[in-house]
């Protein structure tokens, strides 16, 4: 008979192949040789989520960024009235909380997970320490973040002005 706990633990993890594929997926990461990927590919956590699980709540501290490896999340916040408001729903291969790589301030929304769900953590002190051990592949990634930043941000104020 198999054991459940070994079992749950290698039918949970994400194949080698599959983790790299979802990451090449991620602009953050898009940009990366497979090289790099490998270093990074060392520094991801899985997180597996049930049907409304919170993944973090409005205002408490960011710790990095989440991507929907499988399943589907929804990111809202409260309106005066106390109403969800659901800003962004998101599925397999979108990436969410990304600003918290950056800074230290709290969450602007809440993440649940909608239905059971598999997320890949990528957390500051791991960019950190990659930063510190691979200067050449944390700079890629911050870079590339800073680019997908501004992106955001003229867009913004696109719809703004607009």
């Amino acid at each position: 008979m198999e054991n459940p706990i070994w079992s749950y633990i290698f039918n949970k993890l994400p194949a080698r192949e599959a983790l790299s594929e979802v990451l090449t997926r991620v602009p953050i990461f898009d940009k990366l040789e497979k090289r790099d990927l490998r270093w990074v590919e060392q520094i991801i956590h899985v997180r597996h989520y049930n049907r409304n699980e919170i993944i973090f709540s409005n205002d408490e501290p960011g710790v990095g960024l989440y991507i929907v490896q499988k399943g589907l999340v929804r990111v809202l916040k409260k309106d005066a009235e106390g109403k969800d408001i659901t800003l962004a729903t998101l599925n397999e291969g979108h990436f969410f909380g990304e600003i918290s790589l950056l800074d230290d301030y709290p969450r602007a929304a809440t993440a649940i997970a909608v239905e059971p769900s598999i997320l890949l953590g990528f957390f500051h002190p791991d960019l950190m320490q990659l930063v510190e051990r691979k200067p050449a592949v944390g700079c890629k990634i911050l870079l590339r973040l800073a680019q997908l930043l501004g992106e955001r941000l003229r867009k913004t104020n696109e719809l703004i002005h607009a």
